[in-house]
C-alpha cells in the first residue's frame, strides 16, 4: 500500500510537468505570428492556428475538414493544392511563396514550409505547414520597384524621347540656314512645317514630363466642380487640331451639351486631350475620331473611338504600366514615349475613375474611362 502511494507520489510531478508542457505548447501555437496548420492526405484541415484565421480572415469551425478549395477564391486554392501535391509526391519538406486572394477579396502572399508526416509504413498520412505573412514585404518590394521604374521612365524620356525632336529641329534648321537661298519656296515651307511638328511634339512631351514630375511629387491638387463636358473635350483637343488636318483626320465630339460632371477642369482637359493625341498618332490619313459619352447611374463613362490600326494583347497588357518599356511609332511614324497614357491612368483614378481600352489590330481602338457622379 505504502508503495502505492509512494508510484502515485512520483508520478504527481511528471504529470504536471506534462500538463505544463501541453499548456506551454497550446499557448505558443495560440500566439504565434507565424500561421501553422496540418492538413490529411486528402487534403482537408485538420488543425489551424489563431494566426490563420487572422491571416486568412476566416474562423477555426468553418475550415476544420474543408479542403482550399472549400475556403479560398479557385485560383488561390489551385496554386495551394498544387504544392500539396508537390509534397506528397517528393515526400520531403518544400518551402514555397504562396499568393492569391482569400475570402474578403484582399490579396495575402505568405512564405510557407510544408513537412510530410509519415506512418509507420512510411507513407504520408498528413502534411505540417507553417507559413510567414509577408504581404507588407511585399508591398515595400513593389513600391521600390515602381519607384526605380518611375526614375528609369524619367531619365530615358529626358535622354531619347526629349532629346530626339530637339536634335531633329537642330538639324533642319541648320540646313535650312546654310542653303535657305537654294531652297526653292514649296521645300522651304515643308522644312519650317517639318520644324513647327517636332516643336510641338517636344512641347506635349515637356509638358506631359513636368505634370507627371508634380504628380510624382505629390503637388496635384484636385479642385473638383461642376463642368460642362462637352465643352471640356472641345477645348482638350484644340493643341491637336493640326496634327489631325494634317493626316485629314476628323475629330467628332458626340458629347451632348446637357452633361454635367463634377472634376478637376485642367485635369480632364489633359486625360482627354491626351487619348485624342494619342488616337491621332495611331490613326492612318483620312480616319475618324469619335469622343462619346454615357450617363450611368454611378458615373459618367467618356469613350475616344479611332479607326487607327489597332493593338495586339500584347501591347495592351503593357499600356498604362510605368515598368514597362516599349515603343510604337504611328501611322506617319510619329515617335511616342507612352507617358501620356500613364498620365491618364493617374488622374482618372485620383477622381476615383477607371481607364481601360478595346482593340484588335487592323480594327482601331476604343478608350474608356470614367468619373464618379456626384
Amino acid at each position: 500500500m505504502n508503495k502505492l502511494k509512494n508510484n502515485i507520489i512520483e508520478q504527481k510531478p511528471a504529470k504536471e510537468k506534462s500538463l505544463n508542457l501541453n499548456k506551454c505548447l497550446q499557448t505558443v501555437f495560440d500566439n504565434i505570428e507565424s500561421v501553422i496548420f496540418m492538413k490529411d492526405k486528402n487534403f482537408r484541415y485538420e488543425m489551424i492556428n489563431k494566426a490563420f484565421e487572422k491571416v486568412f480572415n476566416v474562423n477555426e469551425k468553418d475550415v476544420i475538414g474543408k479542403t482550399d478549395y472549400d475556403i479560398f477564391p479557385k485560383e488561390t486554392a489551385k496554386r495551394i493544392r498544387e504544392n500539396d501535391e508537390k509534397v506528397l509526391f517528393l515526400k520531403k519538406q518544400i518551402t514555397v511563396e504562396e499568393s492569391g486572394k482569400i475570402s474578403d477579396g484582399s490579396f495575402v502572399y505568405y512564405l510557407s514550409n510544408k513537412v510530410p508526416l509519415f506512418d509507420e509504413n512510411g507513407e504520408v498520412y498528413s502534411i505540417c505547414g507553417v507559413g510567414t505573412n509577408i504581404t507588407n514585404q511585399k508591398a515595400i518590394e513593389l513600391e521600390l520597384h515602381l519607384l526605380n521604374a518611375t526614375k528609369d521612365k524619367f531619365f530615358s524620356i529626358i535622354a531619347h524621347d526629349l532629346k530626339n525632336p530637339f536634335n531633329a529641329i537642330i538639324s533642319i534648321a541648320e540646313g535650312l540656314h546654310s542653303n535657305f537661298d537654294d531652297f526653292p519656296d514649296t521645300d522651304k515651307k515643308k522644312l519650317v512645317g517639318l520644324i513647327l511638328e517636332s516643336s510641338k511634339n517636344a512641347a506635349n512631351l515637356l509638358e506631359n514630363l513636368l505634370v507627371w514630375a508634380m504628380s510624382q511629387k505629390g503637388e496635384i491638387k484636385v479642385e473638383k466642380e461642376d463642368i460642362n463636358l462637352k465643352a471640356i473635350v472641345d477645348e482638350s483637343f484644340v493643341p491637336y487640331k493640326g496634327s489631325a488636318e494634317n493626316k485629314d483626320i476628323s475629330i467628332i465630339n458626340n458629347v451632348i451639351n446637357s452633361v454635367i460632371v463634377r472634376a478637376d477642369n485642367n485635369i480632364i482637359n489633359i486625360v482627354i486631350g491626351n487619348l485624342v493625341n494619342n488616337a491621332i498618332k495611331f490613326t492612318s490619313l483620312g480616319g475618324t475620331i469619335r469622343i462619346n459619352a454615357s450617363i450611368m447611374p454611378e458615373h459618367v463613362e467618356i469613350t475616344i473611338t479611332d479607326t487607327g490600326i489597332g493593338m495586339s494583347k500584347e501591347v495592351i497588357k503593357k499600356l498604362f504600366r510605368i515598368d514597362e518599356s516599349f515603343s510604337t511609332k504611328g501611322t506617319n511614324n510619329e515617335k511616342g514615349s507612352g507617358l501620356g497614357l500613364i498620365i491618364c491612368k493617374e488622374f482618372v483614378e485620383i477622381h476615383g475613375g477607371k481607364i481601360w481600352v478595346e482593340s484588335k489590330e487592323g480594327k482601331g481602338s476604343i478608350f474608356h474611362f470614367t468619373i464618379p457622379r456626384e
